[in-house]
């Protein structure tokens, strides 16, 4: 789920945070309301070959969820209307971003009730895993490990050997020199989903953890939520978890949505409200340090 940039913005790390909005934070039942828009506005407005697959993705997660929490008719046929479109579409032209990013779609509508015709093409989704850029292999591993789409094992084991050898020692990730933020959270994410790698996962982690009051303090809400949400996931819950879910509901608006970066009039980006609706739905679980297994009905974002 996410904008795949592999620096932070200079911006965020040389301006201090700015004080919140004097408005009242939304309700998740407001913040999914601004989802649903966003979603039918992107598949409605833009033909087919236009989707912004990172965008959609990022948005059937935390939607899709919500309905396996909390189903409504009304809610369903939002999920339906976009399963049909989904399925109608082709996807033998994506790239493998965009193709992995659409199966993993399919797969939050299926947990969800929501089956699609289309499924993995193993010899595709294989050459995403062996010749893609490392964060879209990430996704693709995910895909194969924690959905079981069609890859044979050593497709598998190499992609997972070639993003620990991407990691530094200070836990991140980098691709061809470059660290960045949204890598490490997906390729630990797959690495752990995968199974086997825990000290990779565990030295992420602690970069995550790490960063968790810079980000507060420099108003990086989107990593901020994202690495609350995938601290949970690894089984490295923030301590301070709650101080920080406070200050990201201070930067929601009134029509549900929350800033990527907290500044003066900042508008609410979709990565980041996606975040934040499923970072609230799970902290109503009150499940902070359980773990994410196969097969129990969560799904895993895309893009973060």
């Amino acid at each position: 789920m996410n904008l795949r940039p592999l620096l932070l913005p200079l911006l965020l790390i040389l301006l201090p945070l700015h004080a919140p909005p004097t408005f009242a934070a939304a309700d998740s039942a407001t913040t999914l309301h601004w989802l649903q828009q966003r979603l039918e506005r992107e598949m409605s407005e833009r033909a087919a070959g236009e989707w912004d697959w990172n965008l959609i993705a990022s948005l059937l997660f935390p939607l899709a969820r919500h309905q396996q929490r909390h189903p409504t008719a009304e809610d369903a046929a939002v999920l339906e209307r976009a399963a049909r479109r989904i399925d109608a579409l082709d996807p033998g032209g994506l790239a493998c971003g965009a193709l992995t990013d659409r199966y993993l779609s399919g797969r939050f509508l299926e947990e969800a009730g929501f089956a699609l015709q289309r499924q993995p093409e193993r010899q595709r989704l294989a050459g995403c895993l062996a010749e893609a850029p490392r964060f879209d292999r990430a996704n693709t591993l995910l895909l194969a490990c924690r959905y079981g789409a069609p890859v044979e094992k050593p497709f598998i084991e190499q992609a997972a050997a070639d993003l620990i050898a991407g990691q530094g020692e200070d836990g991140a990730f980098s691709d061809g020199g470059r660290s960045g933020y949204y890598l490490t959270t997906h390729a630990m994410l797959a690495l752990h989903e995968c199974g086997g790698h825990d000290a990779a996962v565990a030295r992420a982690a602690g970069k995550l953890t790490r960063h968790l009051e810079p980000f507060l303090r420099q108003g990086f809400l989107d990593g901020l939520a994202e690495s609350l949400i995938f601290l949970r996931w690894v089984g490295h819950p923030a301590a301070d978890e709650a101080r920080y879910r406070r200050a990201l509901a201070q930067w929601t608006s009134a029509d549900g949505g929350l800033c990527f970066a907290a500044r003066p009039g900042c508008r609410a980006h979709w990565h980041a409200t996606a975040l934040w609706l499923e970072l609230e739905d799970e902290a109503r679980e009150d499940s902070p340090s359980k773990r994410m297994k196969k097969n129990d009905g969560r799904p895993t974002p895309s893009g973060g």
